[in-house]
């Protein structure tokens, strides 16, 4: 059986996977999710469950992040490409605004997390 990486997967989008990883792997968004723990002052907004980094979550609850990460790619898609310059995108990522929105993060315990999900989908289903 045939492996298909990158380019010659039917499943591949131009390394948008990889920068993606690389943006939620930075520093910036460590910061992120360590104001939004703060804010939130480490409860799942949902039940209550007071927890830790560890035993907690972050989730874009308005703007989803991978819809935040196709504006930020659309932006910049005249001057860039994947993967090419997926070092110089990961660098202007840190001055996109919509990635660092406080307002746009909520802390959840993983439970909720996994039913806030659940039920997106259902509600995407319906549609």
């Amino acid at each position: 059986m045939t492996q298909l990486f990158g380019k010659d997967n039917p499943a591949y989008r131009g390394g948008v996977t990889r920068l993606r990883t690389l943006i939620r792997n930075s520093k910036m968004y460590k910061m992120w999710k360590e104001i939004v723990y703060q804010k939130d002052r480490y409860k799942c907004q949902i039940c209550g469950y007071f927890g830790t980094r560890r035993t907690l979550v972050v989730h874009h609850k308005n703007t989803d992040f991978g819809d935040i990460l196709q504006d930020f790619i659309g932006k910049y898609k005249d001057k860039y490409s994947l993967p090419k310059d997926e070092k110089r995108l990961l660098l202007l990522s840190d001055a996109y605004y919509p990635f660092w929105n406080v307002k746009n993060g909520t802390s959840l315990c993983a439970p909720c997390h996994k039913q806030l999900h659940k039920d997106l989908k259902l509600k995407e289903k319906s549609k």
